[in-house]
């Protein structure tokens, strides 16, 4: 049976992130490791030595949003766009997203915002390099390459790489997803109450009552009376269904043998792991 009666979504105020790529602990060096290719290539790190890696990985680990870029340049750029780069298995990638064309500034790290949608499996790349740019190390790691560069949503190709040892200066900020999906709340005997929902990356489900933790008016001094227990489970795997039952409180038990039904707020709280926490708020009625 589906008691709720309104659900309001919760926003984070302030977007937690995760970032993937290269820590940029390094410049990049000079023209004996700057790279060329014309009509311009896609590259991307294939390999990274673990003590040079961002603290999200090469690969996003996460669904979300790419917030913001950095790369770092010595004395030449070129014009230069941000890739998201989706594996199709068997070798063979595709393009998932690109950012506005920027051309980096020279001897310097620049950071850049975008809004680029990023899925747990693709890595990260650019758009680059006619006549030829130093955003690179000859150690480190491997790159692949893909000429022309990759299309959007195009078919399968494979890459000319991993080649010759390079790091890519480059790193990307994500935001991970935290809206959820509430897909059945039911009411059940003895006032408990089950909520079913997806979420869509790896983190912490919490709930229990929306007023848990608060405070009535300052008039009233008094705490609020809660009716449901707060209980927590883990999200495993992203766009995992996943249940959570939140049990009534002794008051609430109290309550429902005297009147046998009693109305409540639910509050689900999902926070994905490096991210920030969204909550909806559901309106239900226990029953004895």
């Amino acid at each position: 049976m589906l008691l709720a009666t309104a659900a309001l979504a919760v926003p984070a105020t302030a977007q937690a992130t995760l970032t993937i790529g290269s820590n940029l602990g390094r410049a990049p060096e000079g023209i004996m490791s700057s790279f060329g290719c014309s009509p311009p290539c896609t590259l991307s790190q294939d390999t990274l030595s673990a003590d040079r890696q961002a603290p999200g990985g090469l690969v996003s680990p996460v669904n979300g949003t790419i917030t913001r870029w950095r790369i770092g340049a010595a004395g030449a750029s070129s014009p230069t766009s941000l890739r998201v780069i989706r594996p199709l298995g068997g070798g063979l990638f595709t393009g998932a997203a690109t950012s506005a064309t920027v051309t980096p500034a020279l001897n310097t790290t620049s950071a850049f915002a975008t809004q680029l949608p990023i899925k747990v499996g693709d890595s990260i790349g650019i758009n680059c390099c006619q006549p030829f740019a130093e955003y690179f190390l000859l150690s480190g790691g491997t790159m692949r390459e893909w000429q022309p560069v990759l299309a959007d949503g195009g078919p399968g190709r494979a890459s000319a790489g991993p080649g010759d040892p390079h790091e890519l200066v480059l790193n990307a900020d994500i935001e991970p997803t935290t809206g959820f999906a509430i897909n059945l709340v039911k009411a059940g005997k003895g006032g408990k109450l089950t909520v079913v929902a997806t979420y869509p990356n790896p983190g912490t489900l919490t709930g229990g009552d929306a007023r848990d933790k608060r405070v009535a008016t300052a008039a009233g001094g008094k705490k609020q009376q809660l009716f449901l227990t707060s209980t927590s489970r883990k999200v495993q795997v992203p766009g995992q269904t996943i249940s959570i039952l939140m049990k009534p409180t002794k008051l609430a038990r109290t309550l429902l043998a005297r009147k046998g039904r009693l109305k409540a707020k639910a509050e689900v709280v999902f926070t994905p792991t490096g991210g920030s926490p969204s909550a909806q708020v559901l309106r239900v009625k226990l029953k004895r």
